[in-house]
């Protein structure tokens, strides 16, 4: 019984590029397309990029560890927002919070997004 807990109460850690492709598949392909222009990304970065996001098109809708993992993102970046003051505080639903944000500070989320590719570098 030990062993079931020990394992179910590891998460794996997501990658950078994990990361930024859950947000950006949050964000729809408008807000993608702005933000990855602002970022530059190498071609290398880029086809990781797409490799996740490929992945993450296979699997099922409803996976439980997905919705997770996008959970997790999102929070993470709404709390740089936050603390940013680029999101407002008492703002609940994360994925519109951070959609707002996407369209009035595009540069922001592109400085989220290098931050976590920065972390392969």
């Amino acid at each position: 019984m030990e062993k079931l807990i020990k394992v179910t109460a590891e998460e794996k850690k997501l990658s950078g590029f994990e990361k930024t492709a859950i947000l950006l598949g949050e964000l729809g392909p408008q807000n993608s397309d702005r933000i990855l222009k602002i970022l530059n990304l190498k071609t290398k970065e880029m086809k990781k990029i797409n490799s996740v996001l490929k992945k993450l098109n296979r699997k099922p809708v409803n996976d439980a560890q997905i919705k997770h993992n996008e959970v997790a993102v999102l929070s993470e970046a709404v709390r740089y927002g936050k603390q940013k003051g680029i999101i407002n505080p008492i703002e609940t639903d994360h994925a519109q919070g951070f959609k707002k944000m996407a369209d009035s500070n595009p540069q922001a989320v592109a400085n989220i997004l290098s931050s976590w590719i920065g972390e392969h570098k």
